[in-house]
């Protein structure tokens, strides 16, 4: 715990660290058990770079779901208005948000999506870049975020 800006006890940096193993989860044939220990993981250190420039949002539909970003997601993102190309980017266009890899094509910008029931975004007015997709989130059980 740390002492807060007034005199109360707060959260420190590792009080939500969780234990970590160091030993792998076979997703196909099995692996022996045993008990790991001593090393910690953070969480946050793990899916946030840059705090100062981090913003959180929830992703709703389905349109990358070839490569596995999926409605109630969480998608993690750096604030920054340039992003290169092959990057997933949350982008604005026509003031709703959208993510999506970012392409070029003919020298123009525009954006893919990753599900064969959508079609590629080629904006006649271009859009904005709110930020780059840099992790996404996913929580199993019921679900924090959902557009059904």
């Amino acid at each position: 715990l740390d002492l807060g800006p007034d005199s109360r006890l707060i959260p420190g940096k590792k009080f939500f660290d969780v234990p970590f193993s160091d030993s792998a989860v076979q997703a196909g044939a099995f692996t022996n058990s045993y008990a790991d220990g001593g090393d910690f993981f953070s969480i946050q250190e793990a899916l946030i770079r840059r705090p100062s420039i981090t913003g959180i949002k929830p992703i709703k539909g389905n349109s990358m779901s070839k490569i596995g970003i999926l409605d109630g997601d969480f998608a993690i993102y750096e604030r920054k208005q340039t992003a290169n190309v092959g990057e997933i980017v949350i982008a604005i266009l026509d003031n709703d948000y959208t993510i999506k890899e970012l392409g070029k094509e003919n020298g123009v910008h525009i954006l893919i999506p990753h599900n064969d029931n959508f079609d590629i975004i080629r904006p006649k007015d271009g859009f904005e870049i709110e930020g780059v997709v840099t992790a996404t989130y996913r929580k199993y059980g019921k679900p924090i975020y959902s557009s059904h």
